[in-house]
């Protein structure tokens, strides 16, 4: 780790932003990681977030998230005491990963099915991934309106009724087979995370409990109170466009289940 550290630092010293996509296996990695860049007065520091508000209270002490939070803490240490910022970008749930098979926190693709969560009439905040991607180009041209701060944007903000709603329309305008609903309460979700998590497994259910609790569950902010769409262009996406991703990823989801 030191070996990599040292490295990572010689990468800093060539830029002014260094943006972390780590996923959740390597998160544990990423604290010591962004000492580097703040040693090297990196001007800006973008971690990887992307995801649940961890400003609300209920969702920052979820077990699951306690990495991120740590390292938010451990930022604003460091930045306080070096000439490097950072920002924070909260998307909450990430729409193309939810509705396909290797996310599936909203959809099932092969089977239509759409999951409900608490009666599936709470709003919540989602983004495609294109516009995380838009996101981060758009902190670095703002670059002051954004230092040391949360950064909440969405493309829509949307209840599952709405979008079983859109789902419905995309399998009749194409033609398919009409699916159905799985109504999960996100409190007994977070029950068996925590029941399988004090086993001391880190399981798939574990992560899926306690990201549905954060993302859909009412009071735990999953539905922004306030986004930053506008400071940073970001527009948003209509009924008719979030029915555009929703039949791009179905069409995928289909060509690969004939592949195999």
């Amino acid at each position: 780790m030191k070996d990599l550290r040292s490295r990572v630092k010689n990468v800093a010293l060539a830029g002014d932003v260094l943006v972390s996509a780590l996923g959740k296996a390597a998160l544990h990695c990423q604290g010591r990681l962004v000492e580097a860049p703040v040693a090297a007065n990196v001007r800006r520091i973008i971690p990887s977030e992307f995801g649940a508000n961890l400003r609300n209270p209920k969702t920052r002490k979820l077990p699951t998230y306690a990495l991120k939070v740590a390292l938010e803490d451990q930022l604003a240490r460091s930045c306080r005491l070096s000439n490097s910022s950072y920002t924070l970008i909260y998307t909450n749930c990430l729409l193309d990963w939810a509705i396909a098979t290797h996310g599936a926190l909203l959809v099932d693709p092969s089977k239509r099915i759409v999951k409900l969560y608490d009666g599936g009439n709470n709003k919540f905040s989602t983004t495609s991934l294109a516009t995380v991607g838009h996101t981060v180009v758009a902190v670095v041209d703002h670059f002051e309106e954004t230092a040391n701060r949360v950064i909440c944007v969405q493309d829509a903000a949307i209840s599952q009724v709405e979008l079983l709603k859109l789902v419905k329309e995309v399998t009749a305008d194409d033609g398919g087979k009409e699916g159905g609903v799985l109504h999960i309460d996100t409190g007994d979700a977070e029950a068996q995370a925590l029941a399988v998590q004090k086993q001391g497994a880190l399981t798939s259910e574990v992560f899926y409990g306690f990201a549905v609790r954060a993302a859909f569950a009412p009071g735990y902010g999953g539905h922004f109170a306030h986004c930053d769409n506008e400071l940073l262009g970001i527009k948003g996406m209509g009924r008719d466009e979030i029915k555009r991703l929703i039949r791009h990823v179905f069409s995928e989801e289909d060509q690969q289940d004939l592949c195999h």
